[in-house]
C-alpha cells in the first residue's frame, strides 16, 4: 500500500483472499476490506508501525464482496527508501479463520469434545504456567506416535527440540496474545523431526487458562523452499563465477573465485583444484587463500607438482565419481598427512571432466557438520559451469 492505504499490488494469494482478482485489487482502498468494527484498530496499528519503525501484528476482520467475513492474523512493516523516507507498506494476511472458529468452540463445554476430538487436525492443550501438555486429540496421538497417557504426561519442550527457555519464551507471548503464530521442530516418538505450522491461542477451561494449539506438518513445504534457496544460492554462486571470468586477466583468478564460492556455498574452511598432467599425476593448480594460511609444510609458498594419484582424495580421479568421506582417518585408503598440513576432518571431491575425460579436481574440507548429497550436486554443478566458460 502506499502513504493513503491504497493497494498498489497483490500477490495470487492475497488476491484469492478476498476473494477478488489481481488487477481488480490494485488502486483501491485496503481499508474498504477491512470490517467497520475493526477500522478504528487498523489505523491506531498502522500509525505505530509508522512511528516505532517495527513490525506490528493484529487479528482482525475482512470482508469478501458478498459480505462474507472471515478473521486474519495481518503482519505489518513499513519500508523506507535510502534517506529515510516513507516508501510503502507491506502486508502480509494469514487466514486464521479455523483458529478462531476453534477457540470459539473450545470455550463452550458443550461441544468441546466434539471439536477436539477429531483425527485430521493435530490439537493440544497445554498449562500456560509449566507447559505441561494437558490433553491432546486423536490427531495428534497419531502424529507424534505417544499414546494419551504418554502425552499428558510430557511438556511441550519434550517435544519442540528448541531451547527450552526460548520454549516458554514463546509459550509466554501466546498466552498474552501478544503472537499466536509459530514455526517449531517437533520430535516425534520415532526421533523424527518434523517442521511444523503452530497457532496457538487462550481459553478457560475449567476454572482456569490453558493454551490451545492447533499444529500442521508443513515439513515437505519447508524442504520446498529450501531446496529453492539452494538452487538460487547456486544460480548465484555460477554467476560470480562468469562475472569474475568476465573481468579477469587470468585463468588463476577465475578457479581461484570458483573455489571462493564453492567453500561458502558448503561451509568449507578451504579447498584446492588440481589438474591431471600427461604424466598422470596430479598437479595443484591453485589452493585458495584459506589453504595458505593454514598450511605449515616444507615449501609451502609453492604448489605441488607430479603427486601421485592415491588416497581416499585420490579416489576422485581413479573412480572418476565425487566423492564424501566425512571421517577420514578411519578410511581404508588413509595414507596420513605430510608434516605441517592442517588436519582435514571432511572431505569433498568432485572431479573435472571434459569430453567424458576426468582432466582435474576441486576438493574441499573441512565442513564442521560433514559433507551431504546436496554439497556434492551444487560443486558438481558449478564444475559443469567453471569448464564451460
Amino acid at each position: 500500500m502506499d502513504i493513503n492505504g491504497i493497494i498498489l499490488e497483490s500477490n495470487l494469494t492475497g488476491a484469492s483472499l478476498l476473494g477478488i482478482g489481481q488487477a481488480n485489487l490494485q488502486k483501491t482502498a485496503f481499508i474498504q476490506y477491512i470490517s467497520p468494527d475493526f477500522r478504528n484498530l487498523f489505523h491506531d496499528i498502522i500509525k505505530k508501525a509508522k512511528s516505532t519503525g517495527t513490525k506490528q501484528t493484529i487479528e482482525l476482520k475482512l470482508l469478501k464482496p458478498d459480505n462474507y467475513s472471515f478473521y486474519v492474523f495481518l503482519e505489518i512493516i513499513i519500508s523506507h527508501d535510502k534517506i529515510g523516507n516513507f516508501q510503502k507498506i507491506r502486508i502480509t494476511a494469514t487466514d486464521i479463520s479455523e483458529l478462531k472458529n476453534a477457540e470459539a468452540a473450545l470455550n463452550e463445554s458443550e461441544v468441546y469434545r466434539e471439536i477436539f476430538d477429531n483425527d485430521h487436525t493435530v490439537m493440544i492443550l497445554i498449562d500456560p504456567n509449566d507447559g505441561n501438555i494437558i490433553d491432546a486429540n486423536p490427531a495428534a496421538i497419531k502424529f507424534y506416535g505417544y499414546n494419551h497417557q504418554e502425552l499428558v504426561k510430557m511438556k511441550i519442550s519434550d517435544i519442540n527440540v528448541s531451547d527450552v527457555d526460548f520454549v516458554n519464551e514463546e509459550m509466554q507471548k501466546a498466552a498474552s496474545r501478544i503472537e499466536n503464530h509459530f514455526i517449531f521442530k517437533h520430535r516425534l516418538s520415532n526421533g523424527n523431526i518434523r517442521d511444523v505450522d503452530v497457532y496457538s491461542g487462550l481459553i478457560h477451561q475449567k476454572g482456569k487458562n490453558v493454551l490451545y494449539s492447533l499444529i500442521h506438518d508443513i515439513t515437505a513445504q519447508k524442504k520446498n523452499e529450501l531446496k529453492i534457496n539452494r538452487h538460487a544460492k547456486v544460480l548465484e554462486a555460477i554467476n560470480q563465477v562468469f562475472q569474475e571470468s568476465l573481468i579477469s586477466e587470468t585463468e588463476k583468478d577465475v578457479i581461484i573465485k570458483c573455489l571462493e564460492v564453492a567453500e561458502k556455498l558448503t561451509g568449507s574452511e578451504f579447498g584446492f583444484f588440481g589438474e591431471v598432467n600427461e604424466n598422470g599425476q596430479l598437479d595443484d593448480r591453485v589452493l585458495s587463500p584459506p589453504a595458505w594460511n593454514v598450511c605449515e609444510t616444507v615449501n609451502t609458498n609453492k604448489l605441488l607438482k607430479n603427486m601421485e594419484i592415491r588416497s581416499y582424495w585420490g579416489r576422485t580421479i581413479i573412480e572418476e565419481k565425487s566423492q564424501i568421506v566425512n571421517d577420514p582417518k578411519s578410511d581404508l585408503d588413509y595414507l596420513g598427512l605430510p608434516e605441517g598440513h592442517p588436519p582435514i576432518t571432511s572431505f569433498l571431491g568432485v572431479p573435472l571432466k571434459e569430453g567424458g575425460k576426468t582432466i582435474g579436481m576441486i576438493g574441499l574440507a573441512n565442513k564442521k557438520v560433514g559433507y551431504n548429497e546436496e554439497d556434492k550436486v551444487d560443486v558438481e554443478t558449478i564444475s559443469v559451469a567453471l569448464l564451460k566458460l
